[in-house]
């Protein structure tokens, strides 16, 4: 399986500052191998143009919730403009969806397998919340034909006792968790989204139960304004093994 960060920044990264030669992160949203994405930003195109990279092959969507910077309507007719594509999503997201004929909406239920394309996928609940629509938010278990499984941790604080209780099941190869607040101090966003000493703590406790030997942990959804540069981030977490995502990085596991 691989996983390609199409963007790897949270709601903050104000698109009106974009400069090439700059350190830059695009809202957040990923791509696994080549025909299932991870959310919808508004940013897309800009990343495939910036970093390279081909949504083609997309056949599939599962959407964490529909916040501006991760759900983004015109972008989602963009890619389904000439092809069906499946939509995965809590049910009451319904309500933001666009009416397109190509789009092939599926309402998911907490816990329970679907099949999404080569892939089983579980939904499990996040810690965040969507005050306009008040829906269920999504983090995700994802596993392909080899048995190789991606837990998709972004947006949301720290994981509730319900999620953990059916993620406690599986051994990841690659675990992807929120990061928004790097070191911030007492920002009391911390109830729905991560900082790095959050960050630590899960990382040591899914290697210790939930990791394959040899399995991957990265963060994601990084926040512009609580982070230090990329190298200064990678240089905290390396000592924990933890890797810090980037736009247009790829990773096979």
């Amino acid at each position: 399986m691989k996983i390609r960060f199409l963007g790897t920044g949270a709601a903050d990264w104000d698109i009106s500052t974009y400069d090439k030669d700059k350190e830059y992160r695009f809202f957040s949203s990923a791509l696994i191998n080549s025909d299932l994405m991870i959310d919808v930003s508004p940013h897309i195109s800009l990343s495939l143009d910036a970093h390279g990279g081909d949504i083609s092959n997309v056949k599939n969507i599962v959407l964490t919730h529909s916040h501006m910077d991760h759900y983004n309507k015109d972008m989602l007719e963009s890619i389904c403009q000439d092809k069906e594509v499946g939509f995965f999503c809590n049910e009451i997201c319904k309500e933001v969806l666009p009416d397109n004929k190509n789009l092939k909406p599926n309402f998911m239920d907490i816990g329970q397998e679907y099949t999404v394309g080569n892939y089983k996928v579980i939904p499990v609940r996040s810690n965040h919340i969507v005050w306009d629509t008040n829906e269920i938010t999504h983090n995700y278990i994802i596993i392909d034909n080899e048995g190789k499984t991606l837990f998709y941790g972004c947006d949301g604080g720290w994981i509730p006792a319900t999620s953990y209780h059916i993620i406690k099941k599986y051994k990841f190869d690659m675990v992807v968790l929120d990061g928004t607040l790097g070191n911030a101090d007492g920002d009391e966003r911390i109830f729905e989204h991560n900082n790095l000493a959050m960050v630590k703590e899960l990382a040591h406790t899914f290697r210790r139960h939930m990791l394959k030997e040899n399995g991957k942990i990265m963060i994601t959804h990084l926040s512009k304004y609580s982070h230090d540069a990329h190298e200064e981030i990678c240089k905290d977490l390396e000592p924990f093994g933890i890797g810090v995502a980037y736009d247009g990085l790829e990773v096979e596991f």
